[in-house]
């Protein structure tokens, strides 16, 4: 397949598509990593990579803003990982405020997809996001074992697809050579909070960060957005609420109809969406334009 030499910014693609002055550059199938996604019980991704020979299960999270690989102390102790330490740190908030710190040291190599890449930062763990959420979730593999994030994952551009059970990484400024995005809904987005979008929900303004490692979509509960609250309530969250969207919009654009689960969150945005956006949406991330595309 030839390759045609990007001309324009992105955020003229559609129209120059439409009149044929612009032809987006197609990944062709050497290019692509094919990464399989497992959807666990509570709606999570999981994918794999190998380090030293080992296979290790992850959770695909581009909602960890501020990592490559994340993995557990013990997971590291007890497959012998060799890794070079560092003198950084990396610092985040978890859910409820709190922040905690991770020293950050080097892998060597590690193989995701058919790829090999080396040198690649990597923090480590005690326990996943702090063990902060350990009322009612339930610790499968590699929620035990940690997540490839978003640092990684912006290193290519990425086309999320639980619809056929994978992520297509390829190189920045590629498409995927399989999918027709024309009529798919256009996002910029930022890098602000992670890839963060200014959107309008039910006419009032929220920031939203896309976060495959949340199961749901995510509002807090200080957003004050007008919608008719129904219950979700459980057995580890009996006053949980919800809402559906009236209305959706970044720009003069309509979203899908989502529906987000309300939390008390210090998070300083107002909420994310998740995993069950994903499943209902294919979606595509150019990280060199920061603009995604989704699939109506």
């Amino acid at each position: 397949m030839n390759k045609h030499k990007l001309t324009t910014l992105f955020n003229g693609l559609l129209f120059l598509t439409a009149i044929g002055i612009f032809t987006p550059v197609l990944a062709s199938n050497s290019d692509e990593i094919i990464l399989p996604i497992e959807l666990m019980e509570q709606g999570m991704p999981v994918t794999s990579i190998q380090i030293q020979g080992n296979k290790i299960p992850l959770i695909f999270d581009n909602g960890a803003s501020h990592s490559s690989i994340v993995l557990s102390k013990e997971l590291v102790k007890k497959l012998n990982l060799k890794m070079t330490p560092t003198n950084k740190k990396s610092c985040f908030h978890s859910g409820d405020g709190k922040k905690t710190c991770l020293k950050v040291y080097t892998i060597p190599e590690l193989k995701i997809g058919h790829m090999t890449m080396h040198d690649v930062s990597c923090e480590l763990m005690d326990k996943l996001w702090g063990g902060h959420y350990d009322e009612g979730f339930i610790w499968f593999e590699a929620a035990k074992n940690g997540v490839i994030g978003l640092d990684l994952l912006r290193q290519f551009n990425v086309l999320v697809d639980y619809k056929t059970s994978r992520a297509i990484l390829m190189k920045l400024g590629e498409y995927p050579h399989q999918y027709d995005m024309k009529n798919w809904i256009q996002v910029p987005f930022s890098n602000k909070f992670g890839i963060t979008t200014v959107a309008k929900i039910n006419g009032a303004d929220v920031t939203l960060v896309w976060d495959t490692g949340a199961n749901n979509s995510i509002m807090s509960s200080t957003a004050k957005i007008p919608a008719e609250k129904k219950s979700c309530a459980y057995k580890e969250n009996p006053s949980c609420q919800s809402f559906e969207t009236t209305t959706f919009m970044v720009g003069d654009k309509q979203l899908p109809k989502t529906e987000f689960f309300i939390q008390k969150n210090e998070i300083p945005f107002d909420g994310l969406i998740g995993s069950s956006f994903f499943k209902e949406h294919q979606v595509f991330f150019d990280f060199k334009n920061n603009m995604l595309f989704i699939k109506p």
